[in-house]
């Protein structure tokens, strides 16, 4: 219903952008003040009969799309193959005018300057509001410890998810555990994520006061000497202050549990960014990251991306959705000089046999580097590779 009354209102207001309409009862429809709850329901029930066609089109439109993608899961799985879903970090703009009482006014979530993206990225998430993670129980026991509104809205999610696909990659899972957050209200939102903050991690900013309500850590439990971004921004943790990082990821595990699902398939989607808090979640489900090799540092022992820093809990792959084909690489590096460096350090970072170090019979370079390295993504230890 949710979904479809906002496809309703962005076509009646000819405004595909909520944001423009926000501070109307439209606006605020599942979320208004109190004065305003009578007329809310009556509005509710005025579009309800307006756009009834309108609404049963959409429901049915939505039967055929579940439909479709029942039946592909069941051949897809006559093939013992699995269907993955992705778990976006981020909500789309109808679930953020659905759900707007869930989430912070004055903070959105983004990704700080990283490897990755040396500038940051502004996303435009909303975050969810950590007050409303848990509720008092009704009885007076056990207070605090009820799910409240947040925990109840992952739970729907993930039950539909994982009810839906044989397991989820989980996009930025720092967004889960120690999301990067930053001011709503600035003009600037770029110079806004690249000042901002980590939501948990925060007790004592100066430029950000707000966010020691939310901390998790003492002020003696960061690291002043690197940015606030910095994977070891935080240096320790109790296990008291990991179960409270791990709560929104919790619901994800308890989730696939519940569902039949096997903890191992949730692929942590976890680049070159690898905040010590999230480290410490994904560790106590023997959980890794993704080991990119294409993006592997030959001047860095210590490069994530590297062959010889892999773990068994890693996925290891030539690329993802972010990088270029491998042929389109390896062409990259040809011109640049750089192929024989890269083609002499997979033997070498992988130790195999010598039968196996030996060059294939491609004549020319850039197949032999292309087989060389979709060859070494199986020498690693990692459980996966693709």
């Amino acid at each position: 219903m949710r979904d479809a009354l906002f496809d309703v209102l962005c076509e009646e207001k000819r405004e595909p952008d909520w944001r423009r309409w926000a501070d109307s009862l439209d606006g605020r429809l599942w979320n208004p003040r109190p004065e305003e709850e009578a007329a809310a329901v009556a509005r509710l029930t005025q579009l309800e009969l307006r756009y009834a066609d309108t609404l049963e089109r959409y429901a049915f439109c939505q039967f055929l799309v579940h439909a479709q993608h029942q039946g592909l899961r069941e051949r897809v799985g006559a093939w013992r193959l699995k269907l993955y879903g992705d778990l976006q970090i981020g909500l789309s703009p109808r679930d953020a005018w659905a759900w707007q009482g869930l989430f912070l006014r004055t903070y959105l979530m983004g990704a700080p300057p990283s490897r990755t993206n040396p500038d940051g990225q502004p996303w435009n998430y909303p975050v969810m509001d950590p007050e409303q993670y848990f509720e008092p129980d009704d009885a007076g026991t056990n207070a605090g410890s009820r799910n409240g509104p947040v925990l109840r809205f992952m739970n729907a999610r993930m039950d539909k998810m994982l009810g839906e696909y044989d397991g989820l990659r989980l996009d930025h899972p720092h967004g889960l555990v120690c999301p990067w957050v930053y001011r709503a209200d600035l003009p600037d939102a770029l110079w806004s994520v690249q000042h901002g903050a980590r939501l948990f991690s925060s007790p004592d900013l100066p430029d950000h006061p707000e966010l020691a309500h939310f901390a998790l850590v003492r002020p003696e439990q960061v690291d002043r000497a690197v940015p606030r971004y910095a994977d070891r921004w935080v240096k320790d943790l109790t296990p008291e202050q990991v179960r409270r990082y791990s709560v929104l990821f919790d619901t994800v595990v308890e989730a696939s549990r519940r569902n039949g699902r096997e903890v191992g398939d949730l692929l942590a989607e976890v680049l070159s960014t690898l905040p010590y808090p999230l480290e410490r979640v994904l560790a106590q489900y023997g959980l890794g990251r993704f080991r990119v090799t294409q993006k592997a540092d030959l001047h860095d022992p210590s490069d994530v991306y590297r062959s010889e820093n892999v773990g068994p809990e890693d996925w290891v792959m030539v690329g993802n959705h972010d990088t270029k084909s491998l042929w389109r690489l390896v062409a990259d590096w040809q011109w640049k000089g750089t192929l024989r460096a890269q083609a002499e350090y997979r033997p070498r970072a992988c130790a195999p046999s010598p039968r196996s170090a030996r060059p294939s019979r491609a004549s020319c370079p850039r197949a032999r580097d292309g087989w060389r390295r979709r060859r070494w993504r199986t020498c690693s230890p990692a459980a996966r590779a693709t």
